[in-house]
């Protein structure tokens, strides 16, 4: 069983939320992406709302990264990420499926 890495990724706002907004649609869609290609964990909006934290799942920092410079917050220059990498060696059973795979 090969073990991927998990990855942290938080999204800062670098412009005003009303800047930001103008690209939520285009985020989100970017999000289902990363869903649907088995990327992601988790996602959702920092509280209070500066920015947001992406949980995902990629073989190297280096995919990670392309991932992220894809997203419309980061094309618009409207965010930035800080990403952590990180390898699991203890984790739930419930969420082994997304760390693990055959």
């Amino acid at each position: 069983m090969l073990v991927r890495n998990i990855f942290v990724m938080t999204i800062i706002y670098t412009k005003p939320i009303v800047e930001v907004e103008k690209y939520i649609e285009a985020h989100r869609e970017f999000l289902t992406d990363g869903y649907e290609k088995e990327f992601l964990v988790m996602s959702g909006a920092q509280n209070p709302r500066v920015g947001g934290v992406i949980i995902g799942k990629f073989w190297s920092m280096e995919e990670a990264e392309a991932f992220a410079h894809t997203d419309p917050f980061f094309v618009a220059d409207v965010a930035k990420y800080d990403i952590v990498e990180f390898v699991p060696s203890k984790y739930a059973k419930e969420i082994e499926r997304y760390i693990c795979k055959d």
